[in-house]
This record gives structure tokens, sequence and C-alpha cells, in this order.
């Protein structure tokens, strides 16, 4: 990975499931990471019992991912980069930097469930301006600096 990293994981209090659009939403000590993609496997199978199967067994990791939050084994890992990469520590072609010096974000979930570590969810990079100021300085950022009322001219009337 190039440039500068930071990183902290923070333990995931509560696995929150839409069962009807198929997300999850991971709540940590500064929040929660909105929801993920809806998990739409369970769609691929040839016929009915497949997908019904299919369906049986994501609902059964949902359930296995809210008990290993309960027991404190699940993690948001949040990391700051100067550019956004996708997993293969390409850049982000789909986000557009207007400052080259401004961080970004990712975030991955991981869980142990039945021994195992797994990724959960992969969540795009954000602009690190968009973390809560308490994240940002756990993450070694500097606080955002308040804007300056003083330079802003008041529009005269026409």
């Amino acid at each position: 990975m190039q440039g500068r990293k930071e990183a902290t994981a923070l333990p995931v209090k509560e696995v929150k499931a839409d069962p009807l659009r198929m997300t999850l939403n991971f709540v940590h000590p500064y929040g929660d990471s909105g929801d993920t993609p809806p998990n739409l496997g369970f769609m691929r199978g040839e016929s009915v019992e497949e997908r019904r199967k299919a369906l049986n067994e994501t609902k059964q990791k949902i359930r296995a991912l809210e008990e290993a939050a309960k027991t404190g084994n699940v993690w948001y890992v949040v990391a700051l980069a100067k550019s956004p990469q996708d997993r293969d520590g390409r850049r982000d072609a789909g986000i557009v930097q207007s400052d080259e010096s401004q961080p970004f974000a990712s975030a991955v979930v991981f869980a142990s469930v039945e021994g195992k570590c797994i990724a959960v969810a992969d969540f795009k990079a954000v602009p690190a301006q968009a973390l809560s100021d308490e994240l940002r300085a756990l993450l070694g950022e500097k606080p955002r600096e308040p804007v300056s009322t003083e330079s802003v001219r008041p529009v005269p009337p026409s």
C-alpha cells in the first residue's frame, strides 16, 4: 500500500439486520456503518428448493453475526489512506478527488464465527471529513477547522 495509513478496530456492539432488504448495519461506539449492499446471493439457485436452502443459510449467517456481536467477536476496522483504493490496492476511479492531500477512510467488518475470522462486509472509501471528530481523532487526524464567518461577505440586496 502506498501513502500513510492509520487504522483502528472498533468493537461492533450490535448487528442490525433488515430481513426484507437483506442488508446489515453495524453499530460501533462512534455510530453505525450504514447499510451494506443487499445480499441477494440466494436468488441464484436453479430451483425453488435451492433458493430456499440458500435463503435459510443466509438467515443463519445473519443470526450467527448477531450472536458474535453480542459476545464481542465482530470488529469494524477503519483505515485512512491518502487516496481511495480498492481491495487490490488500485485507485478507486469512482471517487473524484478534489484535493490530493485529503485522506480517505475505508472500512471492512470482520467477525469470528465458529472459530474462523471472516470478512463480512467491505465499505467504499469516503473522504475522512465525513467521519465524526471523535473517530478522526482516534485515527490520528487533526480536528476540522471551524468555518470562519468573517470571510463570508453578505450578499448586497438587489
